[in-house]
């Protein structure tokens, strides 16, 4: 039984070193094929980050002129009925009441028909940009393959050579004999 127990530990023994050897390439192949796809997602977080930054601060810019020009346009219009109420000629205050509210009108209008195209227009550049992000890590992913690829053909390339070199060899050695 001791017999038996010595021998199964020393065999044993003898496979650990090819087990940690085989778990470290193991572990070194891993390490390399997701580092290469982390590269393909960083390039897309990094990138799609910087297009959402570019698209909210331009969103933020824009309402800031809107709001700027909404809080003109209430106090034009305070400042305007104030006076059209100051007049004694009822005609003449209608008259400057009613040109008060369509100067209004009209400024809001447009300020609200420029903040709405001003959002289409950062939103349509955002989908070109969130696109050229998407064709980035694409990319990146088709570069990591293409590497792959050389990479096998490469160790193929290196195998037939080693190959060739042992019939070489081998047939130097025949004609020796």
């Amino acid at each position: 039984m001791n017999k038996k127990l010595l021998i199964s530990t020393l065999a044993i023994m003898s496979l650990i070193p090819s087990l940690t050897f085989a778990q470290d390439v193991t572990t070194q192949a891993t390490t390399t094929v997701s580092t290469a796809t982390s590269t393909a997602a960083q390039v897309f977080t990094t990138c799609s980050q910087k297009a959402i930054e570019v698209r909210d601060t331009a969103i933020a810019t824009a309402r800031t002129v809107y709001n700027t020009t909404m809080s003109a346009a209430l106090s034009t219009r305070k400042e305007g009925e104030k006076a059209a109420i100051a007049l004694s000629d009822t005609t003449a205050k209608k008259v400057a009441m009613k040109a008060t509210m369509e100067a209004y009108k009209t400024t809001v209008k447009q300020a609200q028909e420029t903040l709405s195209k001003t959002r289409k227009t950062i939103w349509a550049q955002f989908e070109i940009d969130a696109k050229a992000c998407r064709d980035a890590k694409k990319a990146a992913q088709d570069k990591l393959v293409a590497d792959k690829k050389l990479e096998a053909e490469k160790r193929k390339k290196e195998a037939k050579t080693l190959v060739e070199k042992k019939k070489i060899e081998e047939s130097r050695g025949k004609n020796e004999n």
